[in-house]
């Protein structure tokens, strides 16, 4: 599954973060994260992450009522901004 989030701020990039992270899946679905960002039609940066989330730990997580919030909770954790437990929009593309 491929998660995207929008943001109103890049506010990894503003703590001077990549965006890309790496996740042993411990405890929460999120595997992979990349920056999506892109200039949008008004010239402006519409600030989007991208999360993986793939194989068992995505059979496991897919059902359960905590899934968005487990992947923005473990964003602000990974980020330390608690801005993005609200992102403006969250898209879901399920490839099963």
């Amino acid at each position: 599954m491929k998660v995207i989030l929008l943001y109103k701020e890049p506010y990894w990039l503003n703590k001077n973060f990549s965006g890309e992270c790496l996740s042993d899946c411990y405890d929460s679905p999120v595997m992979n994260v990349f920056d999506d960002s892109k200039i949008n039609n008004k010239g402006q940066l519409q600030p989007a992450l991208i999360v993986f989330v793939g194989g068992g730990v995505y059979r496991y997580w897919k059902d359960r009522v905590d899934f968005k919030e487990a992947i923005v909770k473990k964003l602000a954790e990974y980020y330390k901004e608690p801005a993005m437990l609200h992102p403006t929009h969250i898209h879901y593309l399920a490839w099963d």
